[in-house]
């Protein structure tokens, strides 16, 4: 199976919902899945709240890793700026190597 890309433009449209829907949907169909999510904004703490998505993306397969967003921000701002605002920067690279490092469909 080819790599499924789940995108939108603005924030608040259900690209999570549908994304946990098929993820499930797959895993129950016995397809070896990684759901993700590469860049979380709006998180609070250092622990991953059960109702962030990349931790709602996760516990749809079941996946042992990654069990949240590879990247998460505090400022709930487009990811760019959260990132600028919280005083660093986005390592494409890095989530790049995360993501490829899950050997999955």
């Amino acid at each position: 199976m080819a790599p499924l890309l789940i995108a939108g433009t603005v924030p608040r449209v259900g690209k999570t919902r549908v994304g946990t829907a098929l993820a499930r949907a797959l895993a129950d169909r016995g397809a070896p899945v990684l759901a993700l999510k590469p860049i979380e904004t709006g998180c609070r703490g250092p622990t991953p709240g059960v109702f962030e998505d990349g931790v709602q993306l996760a516990r749809a397969t079941g996946q042992a890793a990654p069990r949240a967003a590879l990247c998460r921000l505090a400022a709930d701002l487009p990811a760019p700026l959260a990132a600028e605002m919280g005083g660093g920067s986005i390592g494409w690279d890095t989530l790049v190597q995360a993501a490829l490092a899950a050997n999955a469909d």
